[in-house]
């Protein structure tokens, strides 16, 4: 499904030409995205435009924000010369189900441990299921005092997997965002939609609206991004958010950048997250439900729910904005031409409860 010579551009390149020697992605992505206008959102929420960047279809396989980092993460992988894959998150994690399914076609094994989360018992079973179908080892912990046992034990595993961060919260998958912004910066230069005043990123680990927050740094357009908070303030900050984009430009500078960045304005949001990180509130679904009727756009509740909240509220109300679109508009769904290509028996997920 893929090849090590790249084929499409990659804008990264063009402003960070030493770049290829630091970061070895490979591709089985359809990119760039596009960037759709909703006319009929921006009406009804009172927004002078509204544009989505539609990472929903990075690909017809298993689309999403969290794929564009698996082009980057893998490529190390692959480049390391490793066998197998690990990553770590919730019971309902995009970015594990992304890693079973593209581990899978490369012919990499897939590991992941998955913490406590509140009880969404239908969806959890949905996802339980879609990880056995794309061949993932998982280890799900009943509690959090599990976790570090859980983790160190797939750390220590004969076949030492190359471990993915939680949320893709490094510069190398920061990087991959990085590029769907230069993406986006691109379409707003040829004039394919106006500058929009905001840039409306759903946040938890901050890797996502760190990307976004240096590409627009990176293409010296003067925009805000409002990073909407979905996790405990424990786990994310404002402060997280730029030393992430720090730490990312800080790998681009050694790989040779050497021009000046102008850090736009950052609006940080916190007040949807509750009742709870993966529950619902009743502005996230009012949000959803306007969603649901005015756009053919898909939506859950613990990320872009809770994101289109922030257009029930009058932050935004007459100005020009960009939704950046991070839930894969499809489940992946195997079929006989994309079986497993790791031949290793399927065990069964493991409950882990100490």
């Amino acid at each position: 499904m893929t090849t090590r010579q790249r084929k499409r551009p990659w804008l990264l390149e063009k402003q960070v030409p030493g770049l290829p020697k630091e970061v070895t992605p490979v591709e089985f992505l359809d990119l760039p995205t596009p960037v759709l206008e909703e006319r009929r959102l921006a009406r009804y929420w009172g927004l002078r435009s509204l544009h989505v960047k539609r990472d929903d279809l990075t690909s017809t396989l298993y689309g999403g924000s969290k794929s564009r980092m698996l082009e980057y993460f893998l490529g190390q992988a692959i480049a390391r010369k490793k066998t197998s894959v690990a990553t770590m998150g919730p019971h309902i994690s995009h970015q594990a189900l992304g890693i079973a399914v593209y581990a899978n076609k490369l012919g990499l094994k897939s590991y992941a441990v998955l913490a406590p989360q509140p009880a969404q018992t239908e969806e959890q079973l949905r996802y339980q299921s879609m990880y056995r179908r794309w061949h993932m080892d998982t280890l799900h912990c009943n509690h959090y005092f599990s976790v570090p046992w859980a983790y160190l034990r797939t750390r220590l595993r004969r076949d030492k997997p190359y471990w993915i961060p939680a949320g893709g919260n490094d510069p190398l998958g920061i990087l991959a965002i990085v590029e769907g912004a230069l993406e986006l910066a691109a379409d707003i230069v040829r004039r394919r939609l106006p500058l929009p005043d905001d840039i409306v990123v759903p946040t938890g680990t901050c890797a996502t609206a760190a990307g976004v927050y240096l590409g627009m740094a990176l293409a010296r357009l003067p925009v805000r991004v409002v990073a909407v908070r979905m996790v405990p303030q424990l786990w994310t900050s404002p402060n997280k958010l730029r030393h992430c984009a720090n730490k990312t430009l800080a790998l681009l500078r050694r790989a040779g950048f050497s021009e000046p960045v102008n850090w736009g304005d950052l609006l940080w949001v916190g007040e949807h997250f509750p009742p709870g990180y993966g529950l619902s509130n009743p502005r996230a679904d009012a949000a959803i439900k306007d969603v649901a009727n005015l756009s053919a756009l898909r939506t859950e509740t613990t990320y872009t729910g809770k994101s289109w909240a922030v257009f029930k509220t009058d932050l935004l109300q007459n100005r020009r904005v960009v939704f950046w679109n991070t839930y894969s508009a499809v489940d992946p769904v195997p079929t006989p031409k994309t079986a497993p290509v790791s031949m290793a028996p399927l065990r069964l997920l493991e409950q882990v409860s100490l």
